[in-house]
């Protein structure tokens, strides 16, 4: 209560709280709402008005970053007029927008428009409530009865003057330069399907012709030529109004659009020969390894066991008995005992006790570097297991009577041997050459040990022969030792790679598979849609839909080498894991959708016309051109166009203050040809070449347009008014009243 009886920027609030016997409006938490109260859309708005001022100048700034500084600057604001928060705010969001590019210097030079929704705009909805439904009304009619009022403030004497955060803004400027209003009937009275979807598909449209860059030829001054910007239908605006006849005291001030389009679905057509395409991938899952093309698989790849073995002994130097005097090696051993090896037979401990095991080491290291380590040279050829195996997958993969799904059952698989079985065999297989080495490597402990004592007890008869046998016993050892060390080495480097193999399945061809059968649901679902789809939008008219095209296209999917389509596929999104490993759409779709753009681009880049002759099985040009006049032109665009508005019975639009546009792929003989001769019946239209190479569309433009022609007002007056409706209504620290 406190918060709202001293706040300056709040005393025309008729809150409960601060009106006498609380004869006024329920103000509940943010998060609440506006409730359907203009008002509380309002102090919602304006309690924050200070931070959206900020915020939008932060927005201007940045997108004029690194523009020059006479480059356009365009502000449109978007809005209902019958709910509480858009209703409740769009004044004051028109006038705050105005004070934040005058603190930035840019006012004069800045163009704003409004794009503002009529009430039956939300009414078109079928799941509204009476109660709602009365709400709209009553919002509406006080939001229309606002922005009449402000959009010739200085004509009645008035100005806008309001407390902000901070601020005040005192101006009897309208809210914005042009000001459309849209409804979801049509001036000629039709009712428009979805009329909500389809007024924002013409409010949509529209900007979006602003914002889209104009074809200019090559040549020509950008200045002079016919671009169509918000600049130059403004200095068109004054011109039209100046035209129409004002039969009734009134601002002729608001401006109506209409938009229409016809779009060849190039997308469709795409997702249509794709899902063709990846019907093939279907035979591929049937494909799983035999455990004759396992056995081959590891023969080519140097994986056998033996392979595995002769690789890890790879450089291993032999241990050979140093040619030593027995008599220097008989006082070297007294007082031995028989874990220590005299020095005079260092270098053969040397090369048992750190040559042998540095290099097991280092071949163990190499055989069980990761593919990312595996950089360099012929992965055919690597060191690195693992690499070996990965290379020649990726050639499986790619290959038409394999594929990716049998790569990845050679590593693991729940209906064959795989690679994980084969090294469970290997393990055990190792396992059990350890254990009789070390079971060896015992035998020859005790007899190192006995034949060193027997060379210490011996005499100048059999010392010499005794001094051999230790030096065997010794070198037994040794060899035993290096068995037991080779064949540990051997399981640590078989573990490792079936930790690898199971991660290389794991995170790259379990998730590969993932994505492959989405992608392949995906476009199966997308075929059935498509084949069943006729028009998906009752806006944008589709030029032919997949029907019309089907055969065409099929004929089309019998000329292409379907099984090498798909191994370039599989290959290219093998090698470009980063698409799709997160298996996130988001990544996997555009990355898709851009390959097979430019791998059917012999089929994505026929034009319209292409596709016209197509639809109208000639090639004739004047038959071409006419077709395209008479049917699209005039049936589809000239017809669908027509501005929105729900026009009264006592006014009528006056063709004179009409402007429209029709943008056509520049470039484009035919659809020229029928361009020129439509505008040369209708002067009031304008052509523009477009670089939107799929669709003709139609704006039309009319001004000069009085908020009473709005049939809708009639309706809404009567409706039961309610407190909160309108921004002014007497409080008690504000006594202005704009219902009066």
């Amino acid at each position: 209560y406190t918060t709202l009886f001293r706040s300056p920027s709040l005393q025309w609030l008729k809150a409960s709280s601060t009106q006498p016997r609380g004869s006024g409006i329920q103000i509940l938490n943010a998060e609440a709402g506006a409730g359907g109260v203009r008002q509380v859309g309002r102090f919602l708005l304006i309690r924050e008005s200070r931070k959206f001022v900020d915020r939008l100048s932060e927005l201007i700034r940045g997108a004029r970053t690194n523009l020059p500084s006479g480059a356009s600057l365009n502000i449109h604001v978007f809005s209902g007029l019958g709910g509480g928060t858009g209703a409740g705010t769009f004044l004051d969001v028109c006038y705050l927008v105005q004070h934040a590019l005058n603190q930035l210097g840019l006012g004069g030079s800045a163009q704003t428009c409004g794009f503002f929704f009529l009430p039956d705009v939300n009414l078109s909805k079928s799941n509204l409530n009476q109660q709602t439904r009365d709400n709209i009304c009553c919002n509406g009619y006080a939001s229309m009865v606002e922005l009449d009022h402000c959009m010739n403030l200085e004509a009645n004497g008035d100005e806008w003057n309001q407390q902000y955060d901070g601020f005040s803004i005192r101006t009897s400027a309208p809210p914005v330069k042009l000001t459309y209003l849209l409804s979801a009937t049509n001036a000629e009275g039709k009712v428009m399907s979805n009329g909500y979807d389809y007024a924002m598909h013409v409010a949509t449209d529209f900007v979006m012709e602003f914002l889209m860059k104009p074809y200019i030829p090559e040549g020509e001054d950008a200045d002079k030529a016919n671009v169509f910007t918000i600049e130059s239908l403004i200095s068109n605006v004054r011109t039209l109004i100046s035209r129409t006849k004002k039969e009734h005291g009134a601002a002729y001030e608001y401006c109506l659009i209409g938009a229409s389009n016809v779009h060849m679905p190039y997308k469709q057509v795409t997702t249509y020969l794709v899902s063709k395409i990846f019907e093939g991938f279907g035979n591929l899952k049937q494909q799983v390894p035999t455990a004759s093309d396992v056995d081959n698989f590891l023969s080519s790849k140097a994986l056998t066991l033996n392979d595995i073995h002769m690789q890890l002994v790879k450089g291993m130097p032999s241990i050979i008995i140093p040619d030593v005097d027995y008599k220097m090696l008989y006082d070297a051993v007294q007082g031995l005992t028989s874990n220590t090896i005299p020095d005079l037979l260092g270098k053969m401990r040397d090369v048992a006790e750190k040559k042998i095991p540095g290099l097991l080491e280092q071949n163990k290291k190499d055989m069980l570097q990761g593919l990312e380590q595996n950089t360099a040279g012929n992965a055919n050829n690597a060191s690195s297991l693992i690499t070996r195996i990965q290379a020649e997958l990726l050639v499986l993969a790619t290959q038409a009577d394999r594929g990716p799904y049998f790569a990845g059952a050679i590593l693991h698989s729940n209906k064959a041997v795989d690679l994980e079985n084969v090294l469970d065999g290997y393990w055990k297989t190792v396992d059990n050459s350890l254990q009789l080495a070390k079971m060896d490597l015992q035998v020859s402990i005790e007899q190192m040990d006995s034949a060193l004592i027997k060379f210490q007890n011996s005499n100048k008869f059999n010392r010499k022969s005794l001094a051999k046998n230790y030096l065997d016993s010794v070198r037994a050892f040794y060899v035993n030792r290096a068995e037991a060390k080779k064949n540990e080495t051997l399981k640590e480097v078989i573990n490792g790679l079936k930790l690898q193999v199971e991660n290389l399945y794991d995170n790259f061809y379990a998730p590969f598979h993932r994505v492959m059968k989405e992608l392949e649901k995906t476009f199966s679902d997308n075929l059935e849609t498509l084949s069943k789809m006729n028009q998906t939008s009752n806006y944008s008219q589709a030029l032919m839909t997949i029907a019309n095209l089907k055969n065409s296209l099929d004929a089309s999917i019998k000329q292409m080498k379907i099984p090498s389509l798909i191994q370039n596929f599989i290959n290219f999104m093998l090698h470009n894991k980063k698409i799709w490993i997160s298996e996130a759409e988001k990544d996997i779709a555009p990355a898709v959708s851009s390959y097979f753009l430019k791998v059917l681009h012999d089929y994505t880049n026929l034009t319209m016309t292409d596709y016209l002759r197509i639809k109208y099985g000639t090639d004739n040009p004047e038959s071409l051109s006419a077709k395209v006049k008479n049917d699209i032109l005039v049936q589809q665009c000239q017809a669908n166009a027509v501005p929105l508005f729900w026009l009264n019975g006592i006014f009528s639009i006056d063709p004179n203050s009409q402007l429209g546009f029709c943008s056509i792929p520049h470039g484009d003989g035919i659809i020229e040809q029928a361009a020129n001769d439509y505008i040369s019946e209708h002067s009031n239209i304008t052509i523009r070449p477009s670089y939107n190479s799929d669709r003709i569309s139609f704006l039309i433009f009319q001004c000069g347009i009085p908020m009473f022609a709005y049939k809708g007002i009639e309706n809404y007056q009567k409706v039961k008014k309610t407190i909160g409706s309108y921004s002014y209504e007497g409080a008690t620290g504000d006594p202005r009243d704009w219902r009066e």
